[in-house]
């Protein structure tokens, strides 16, 4: 009869032994970096759909690089608009891997290196060229001095929670 009073109570207080506790952290903490890394992909779809409209429409991109009086001819045309079909397609593949981040999370590598690392290079060159001003470059400075950690930290967590799974 002793042992079957107490029975309930034991049940009860193993829900919150130690390991319980520590598995419930544990899983926080992954949602929390799961919640991190889907949250690097929606900012490459925010800025890949910001960067898509200058792409498609000319003097919308002159206005951002700050080039004045450009008018540009068949061949550019047909080269940025090439480029935004594939910023497109980048845009919807960012999306297809935000519905399974830590699965897809190459993804992540393949938009850190080639692609923010080479767009940050091109806007050097762009810079150094004196093609844009260095003030007219600056958001997009920024944001890749925020986007390339982003996505090296949210691509080495992906890699970390799949390996504990």
């Amino acid at each position: 009869v002793y042992g079957i009073g107490f029975r309930p109570i034991r049940t009860i207080l193993s829900c919150f032994s130690c390991c319980t506790i520590r598995q419930r952290n544990k899983e926080a903490l992954i949602n929390k970096q799961t919640q991190f890394i889907r949250i690097c992909y929606y900012i490459g779809i925010i800025a890949d759909l910001f960067v898509v409209l200058p792409l498609f429409i000319p003097s919308f991109a002159a206005m951002i690089l700050g080039v004045e009086n450009s008018t540009p001819d068949g061949l550019y045309l047909y080269i940025s608009r090439i480029a935004g079909v594939l910023m497109l397609g980048w845009t919807l593949l960012l999306t297809w891997g935000s519905i399974k981040p830590i699965e897809r999370r190459g993804v992540l590598l393949l938009t850190l290196i080639p692609v923010l690392v080479g767009l940050c290079l091109f806007a050097v060159m762009n810079v150094s060229s004196g093609f844009s001003q260095l003030t007219t470059m600056l958001p997009a400075f920024l944001f890749y001095l925020v986007a390339i950690p982003m996505y090296a930290v949210a691509y080495v967590l992906a890699e970390k929670i799949s390996r504990s799974s």
